[in-house]
């Protein structure tokens, strides 16, 4: 049994007793139930979050490899990582007052879909810069609800 010391007396702390059934089977409590939800969603959005972080500077990482096949001058590089981040600003300002209205759950899968999306778009597709300033800001969209 634990116990707490308070001024020198050992008081019992409250324990969860399980629950059986007639046939002895401990059944667990709604409660127990709800916190290994809670649990698992918390789990499942560090993952996520940790997927959408390591795609936050991807570009970066392929920055010289893109810029020599490209032949992209600094400018042009800097613009097409630019883009991602003006992408993120407009969607932080929109998706923080959306979270009021909606929960904040929903708003973060919807973002973090169009994230995946836009950043498979930018890899499979994306070959000039243009198309990478698009898809970029694209992805920045979508970080912003992250």
């Amino acid at each position: 049994m634990r116990t707490e010391r308070a001024g020198g007396v050992a008081l019992p702390l409250p324990q969860a007793v399980p629950q059986r059934t007639a046939a002895g089977v401990a059944v667990r409590s709604e409660a127990q139930t709800q916190n290994t939800e809670e649990a698992r969603w918390l789990l499942k959005f560090c993952v996520a979050y940790g997927f959408i972080m390591l795609v936050f500077l991807n570009y970066a990482a392929v920055l010289p490899l893109v810029q020599k096949e490209w032949g992209l001058s600094n400018q042009a590089a800097g613009l097409i990582f630019s883009s991602y981040q003006v992408g993120y600003i407009l969607s932080a300002t929109l998706l923080t007052y959306l979270t009021d209205q909606f929960r904040a759950r929903t708003i973060f899968l919807l973002s973090a879909s169009w994230s995946v999306a836009a950043n498979l778009l930018f890899a499979l597709f994306a070959v000039d810069q243009t198309s990478a300033v698009v898809y970029r800001a694209l992805a920045g969209l979508g970080m912003g609800g992250t």
